[in-house]
């Protein structure tokens, strides 16, 4: 799969406004649930 690298660079901005909105409200932003349930949900997914 190839994604324009502005298409990157904007969803990096994205996620950088969520976590930083999260911190600003000392939000945990770590993943909910079970760890078995999110390794199978997460399961071959890697960086952008």
């Amino acid at each position: 799969v190839q994604v324009d690298p502005e298409i990157g660079r904007q969803a990096k901005r994205a996620i950088d406004r969520m976590l930083d909105f999260a911190a600003a409200k000392k939000a945990s932003v770590l993943p909910s649930g079970a760890l078995e349930q999110n390794t199978t949900l997460f399961n071959g997914v890697g960086p952008a």
